[in-house]
């Protein structure tokens, strides 16, 4: 019978450890896969296994260790007018005649008078 202590190390009489531990003297060690790089951007290291994140503007490819970019405009981008997708993230453009307001989503007109 196994018991997992909270330090990720399992007591054992067997002879094998299971997926994700190695032996180490008449334990099993969580083996921490984060050190072998397996993940793209980030590694979260958990107890007999391993999950690999994504940085924001990017999404967990079907391997789940790469990130592929994600098109925000897809995901609901908030641009007023024009949402042009770039590496990592988006950015909001305006029309002819309309300047990107401060927060970086809307288009204010600007007023033209002739004489």
């Amino acid at each position: 019978s196994a018991q997992m202590a909270m330090s990720g190390i399992h007591k054992l009489n067997a002879v094998k450890c299971p997926d994700g531990y190695s032996k180490f003297g008449l334990e099993c060690v969580d083996i921490d896969e984060c050190r072998y790089r397996y993940c793209q951007h980030r590694c979260v290291n958990v107890p007999g296994s391993f999950s690999c994140k994504c940085e924001p503007g990017f999404q967990l490819a079907g391997n789940n260790r790469s990130c592929v970019d994600v098109n925000e405009f897809d995901m609901g981008a908030q641009c007023q007018q024009q949402c042009y997708n770039t590496y990592g993230t988006f950015l909001c453009r305006c029309e002819q005649g309309y300047d990107l307001g401060p927060g970086g989503f809307s288009c204010n007109g600007k007023c033209y008078f002739s004489s």
